[in-house]
């Protein structure tokens, strides 16, 4: 069951998720994403910007976007073009 408990979140952070991802692995093709600045980086222009809040706005291309959004799209983006990314 899901809960906000400090009990449930230090259950999840001594999984060993090296395990998981090895039984996962057995099954079926695990790519492994790097999260580092996927909530900084614009995930129309490739701008790393130190957002403020909820919200993320892009000094450059002027995007507007929920943070965690623009997280998740940028994840996304990792996987469908991951060339994209290894150039910036």
């Amino acid at each position: 069951m899901f809960s906000y408990s400090r009990e449930h979140n230090r259950r999840i952070a001594k999984t060993n998720w090296k395990m998981i991802v090895s039984f996962m692995s057995y099954k079926s093709k695990v790519k492994l994403l790097n999260p580092k600045n996927s909530t900084k980086r614009c995930s129309r222009c490739g701008k790393i910007n130190a957002p403020k809040g909820a919200s993320y706005t892009c000094s450059r291309c002027g995007l507007r976007i929920n943070r965690q959004l623009n997280a998740a799209v940028n994840l996304y983006l990792q996987i469908v073009v991951f060339s994209k990314f290894e150039a910036l």
